[in-house]
């Protein structure tokens, strides 16, 4: 796993004043998840989104595959669901950036040790998946051969899990980055060799494989005079 994947965010986000006014402009009492949709929050939206972009080298917080904007977006990830804990929704802490898949694959689904808890959990044992704050990636999860997601603990099997980090999808794009930043050294003979011996690694293994073979096969004929 290369280091601009491996990374803990350093620190919070800093409420700027404008973004504690639009907050507490937008807060319902009690606060309900629908005050995430108030227009007034655009600002800080974007402010945040600049911010952990930078923090986070671009990659999503789960997966750690970089987010372009050309063909994916950012979402910004409620790491305690806000539908769960609505009076957490604003809280830096609680608030990182993820892929719109594996923001998506997470949807509402618990991620809290001790659920129904009263203050925000503040540490890496509170939390039942990789937390980017608090959790160093290549402790909980292993890249198989740079594609597969392999999980070293509970925590980074239960992170693959929750956001389904075995798709296929996930495992192609990785290959067929390999792929085309080692063109002509077999790189893809021995990426379907390791795909073969993990199977239990990836969902929809044949639409997998055939996916990287047309992608071998495409890079062959590039490479043809």
């Amino acid at each position: 796993m290369e280091a601009k994947e491996d990374f803990l965010i350093p620190n919070f986000y800093s409420l700027t004043d404008e973004d504690k006014a639009a907050i507490q402009n937008a807060k319902s009492q009690p606060p309900k998840a629908d005050d995430w949709e108030n227009g007034g929050l655009s600002g800080f939206k974007r402010r945040f989104k600049k911010s952990l972009k930078r923090l986070q080298n671009s990659h999503c917080a789960y997966c750690r595959t970089k987010v372009w904007d050309a063909n994916n977006f950012f979402a910004i990830e409620h790491i305690v669901h806000k539908s769960d804990h609505p009076e957490w929704m604003f809280l830096p802490e609680n608030l990182c950036l993820s892929c719109s898949r594996c923001n998506s694959h997470k949807g509402t689904k618990n991620v809290l040790v001790k659920v129904g808890a009263t203050t925000y959990p503040n540490a890496s044992t509170d939390f039942l998946i990789v937390n980017p704050y608090y959790d160093k990636y290549s402790d909980h999860i292993e890249l198989v051969d740079g594609i597969l997601y392999k999980g070293l603990t509970p925590k980074g099997r239960k992170t693959i899990q929750i956001c389904k980090l075995s798709r296929y999808q996930l495992a192609s794009y990785r290959a067929q980055i390999n792929i085309a930043n080692h063109p002509g050294q077999g790189m893809g003979a021995r990426i379907l060799r390791n795909i073969i011996m993990n199977p239990t690694l990836v969902d929809d293994l044949k639409d997998l494989i055939e996916e990287i073979n047309d992608c071998i096969q495409e890079y062959k004929a590039n490479l043809r005079p």
